[in-house]
């Protein structure tokens, strides 16, 4: 005999969950589809507020022993605050909204077909008001029901879970004893304490918000709209749960996604209100960032969206002026512990450019050999704006600007239309190379961040940026969102894309192709990471566009959201997020790879300590500390990570009071 031969399910939050996160998010959008795009927020919260309070008087006035009611009698009590209100259309239209929004749940549907596959009775207990026919088909939709499968709904028999006595109906209708019947749900009253209490097996489903979305519904009241709030964590959590459970997926959803897609939708909105007719996503950071567009666009129609091959490399030799000391300044930073071989490579230059220049000052193979420490960096400048090294480079600067300047030619970049580039930062100098090139024609520019050494306006061009250093008074944001770290795993993981660098252009015949870095064979093959983050994404944004009306600021979902995500990755990763990140690997064009996070030994932990504290110039070793300390010591080890920094901070605003003190 089959033990527990029922198994007995909730159905919303267990089997379904809305995509626009709370239930009332329903009755929004029908208020939305009513009034359209330009409705006032207190016409649309009237009408939210007039249909729930509907129910509460349709249930008032229930007779006694009636414990729930249906939707034809919610509307009964209904009173249209804009209007005279048609129940019968309503009651469609919520129906309507209703199936656009129900998403299935990927792991409670695995489980109830292994509990089938062994021949247990499948029935479902929901507390609703929703038709009994409009339930089962929305089951049978998304595999759910089978013909002989059971449904008991609370509005429909005028009892419910929570009281208990809709567990009595079902074990009377299905005539077994309480402890014949397991029940799954999401609620620990109704489905967990109440079924208990009735002597059924109960268990306690987790489909709820998980960290990250918990953080923004919890402190949505913070935002002039909420429900935006509710419907990026009810995108979030109906994809998530329709995936089978993953690392990797959580965190394209909830870190990746509430960064790139309110990031992409801001900027087409203010590409619209420019009336910016064309948007050149610049390769490679910008592939996702294209991938995502194409999937907003259908609410933007009257953009066009463009992929641009380029990067430093290909562009910043096109974009010199003068080869001035300050030019290379932009090209060459970051330079501390490179060599002046590497650094070279920047710009598509080589040694033969800076030979005379090298010979003059005795300088040998050694100096384009050995890791740059300040003084060696500003020799180096020396070198390379010496007037023999630079006559050379703006020969070479010449040629290569008519190449890339006919390459934007042929991309649709000098047809008179408005135009704009987009990319993830920083400093702005290959925006200005940009517009170099293309003088006296220019392109506006959109970035996701800029730093606050980077290219003014005058120079570079106008541009818009999500986020600018000045925002912040305090070091919150330079510590998580801006600091060195996140923009590296930005860009090698966030906006992995798995193409290769593109390094110039050449000629073939009557058009340019680009030119990309020679393959290097011993790179891991992150091609399933790739199609992963691009499945998810455009899910993502297509869901998002769906509901585009109910977004009146993109930018702060991305603040509210997105940030937040960022820094609960940046500051306390798990053990299994910073495990993603350990084979990736920043180059930066220069050959000289560093890995995200690095598995520690006791050992080399002990002398990477002993290095940073001793020497003056070391070779990094790692990029991101809080990922490689959560990978080699997990949630004990972050915690003493956490507990040394906060130490080293009393210990240096003690001192900084002292000295306050002693003056």
């Amino acid at each position: 005999m089959i033990k527990n031969k029922i198994i007995s399910l909730d159905i919303f939050d267990t089997c379904l969950v809305r995509c626009t996160g709370l239930p009332s998010s329903v009755f929004y959008l029908m208020a939305s589809k009513i009034l359209g795009p330009k409705a006032g927020r207190a016409e649309l919260y009237e009408f939210v507020n007039a249909r729930v309070r509907a129910e509460k008087a349709a249930k008032l006035m229930a007779p006694t022993g009636i414990e729930d009611v249906t939707m034809e009698e919610i509307y009964r009590h209904f009173n249209c605050p804009f209007k005279d209100a048609d129940c019968t259309a309503l009651i469609d239209m919520e129906l309507q909204v209703e199936s656009e929004v129900l998403r299935p749940v990927l792991s409670t549907l695995q489980f109830l077909n292994k509990e089938r596959s062994v021949g247990k009775r499948i029935i479902y207990v929901t507390d609703n008001y929703l038709p009994a026919d409009f339930i089962r088909g929305q089951l049978r939709k998304y595999g759910f029901w089978n013909d002989g499968d059971g449904l008991y709904v609370s509005g429909e028999i005028g009892l419910t879970k929570i009281s208990g006595r809709l567990f009595d109906h079902v074990r009377e209708k299905e005539g077994v004893r309480f402890s014949d019947i397991s029940h799954y749900g999401d609620n620990q009253y109704a489905d967990l304490n109440a079924a208990k209490r009735k002597g059924i097996n109960a268990h306690l489903l987790d489909t709820g918000f998980n960290d990250f979305e918990f953080k923004w519904s919890n402190e949505a009241f913070s935002v002039r709209h909420p429900m935006e709030v509710y419907l990026l964590s009810g995108i979030s959590r109906s994809i998530r749960l329709s995936e089978k459970p993953d690392v990797h997926t959580s965190l394209v959803l909830n870190a990746i996604a509430p960064v790139f897609i309110p990031f992409v939708d801001w900027l087409m909105r203010d590409a619209k209100a420019k009336g910016i007719r064309k948007l050149y996503f610049v390769a490679r950071d910008g592939y996702m960032l294209h991938e995502i567009a194409k999937k907003l666009s259908v609410n933007y129609p009257g953009i066009e969206l463009h992929y641009l091959y380029g990067s430093r490399r290909a562009f910043y030799l096109a974009g010199l002026k003068e080869g001035s000391r300050d030019e290379l300044r932009w090209i060459l930073s970051e330079s501390f512990g490179k060599t002046p071989r590497q650094m070279l490579l920047r710009f598509n230059a080589d040694v033969s450019m800076i030979a005379e220049a090298l010979k003059s000052r005795e300088l040998s193979e050694t100096f384009l050999d050995a890791p740059m420490d300040k003084k060696s960096y500003e020799l180096f400048l020396d070198v390379l704006s010496d007037a023999s090294s630079r006559n050379i480079l703006m020969r070479r600067v010449e040629d290569h600007r008519k190449l890339v300047r006919d390459f934007f030619r042929q991309e649709g970049m000098l047809s008179g239309d408005k135009a704009a580039i987009v990319d993830i930062g920083w400093s702005r100098f290959c925006h200005q190379a940009i517009n170099v090139v293309l003088e006296p024609a220019t392109v506006f520019g959109y970035f996701f961040g800029v730093f606050d050494e980077r290219v003014s306006i005058r120079e570079g061009g106008q541009y818009a940026a999500a986020f600018y250093p000045e925002e912040f008074y305090g070091e919150e944001c330079n510590k998580n969102l801006l600091k060195h770290a996140f923009l590296l795993i930005l860009e090698q993981f966030f906006a992995m894309n798995g193409q290769q660098s593109t390094i110039g252009f050449e000629r073939k015949g009557d058009h340019i192709e680009p030119v990309f870095e020679a393959s290097k064979a011993a790179l891991k093959d992150f091609s399933g990471h790739v199609g992963l983050h691009l499945r998810l994404l455009k899910q993502f944004a297509e869901e998002y566009a769906k509901f585009e009306n109910l977004i009146y600021d993109p930018e702060v979902l991305l603040r509210n959201c997105g940030y937040k995500s960022v820094s609960m990755l940046i500051t306390r990763p798990t053990r299994q997020q910073a495990r993603l990140f350990h084979d990736f690997m920043v180059d930066n064009g220069v050959d000289d790879p560093i890995p995200l996070v690095a598995k520690l030994t006791f050992g080399r932990t002990m002398k990477t300590i002993v290095k940073a504290l001793v020497a003056s110039e070391r070779k990094q070793e790692f990029i991101w500390t809080e990922g490689t300390i959560a990978y080699s010591y997990g949630s004990v080890g972050m915690s003493l990570l956490h507990l040394f920094r906060s130490l080293k901070e009393l210990f240096h605003n003690g001192r900084l009071k002292k000295k306050l003190s002693e003056n």
